[in-house]
């Protein structure tokens, strides 16, 4: 139970992962791989923002273009295909779009949790649908 996973490591070696080594990397890897990301790099406009939109676009027919399932790896130090929430923003509109996508998911998470706290069923749920989405918010799939 002490080596979760072995692999081959760039020298040639194979060598084992310990579970703490295996959590550290879970924890830091994403931070990581966004460091990988290139600002604006998206073909299309908010195709990462946006990528509900564009799948479900294609299904009915409304565009050729079909997005990428998963991100591409990059290596951390095992190949890792996560990276934070704020990457599609930053692939798509660079700085500028981590900065105000950050301001209005802060607001409405906010303002959620200010109904919340008045009382409202509904708001209630949503906002603990937000707080997984908050508490998960350094790993993007």
């Amino acid at each position: 139970m002490t080596n979760v996973r072995a692999f081959v490591s760039d020298s040639g070696v194979e060598e084992g992962m310990t579970v703490m080594d295996f959590i550290g990397m879970c924890l830091l890897a994403p931070i990581v791989a966004f460091g990988y990301d290139t600002a604006n790099s998206a073909m299309l406009w908010g195709e990462n923002t946006f990528r509900g939109y564009y799948v479900v676009a294609n299904a009915l027919g409304w565009t050729s273009v079909k997005p990428m399932v998963f991100q591409d790896f990059v290596p951390c130090p095992v190949p890792i295909n996560v990276a934070t929430a704020m990457s599609p923003y930053f692939k798509d509109f660079g700085y500028v779009g981590v900065f105000i996508f950050s301001i209005i998911v802060g607001f409405v998470t906010g303002a959620t949790y200010k109904l919340a706290q008045s009382g409202q069923n509904i708001m209630k749920m949503l906002y603990a649908y937000f707080l997984i989405t908050l508490a998960l918010q350094f790993f993007d799939a």
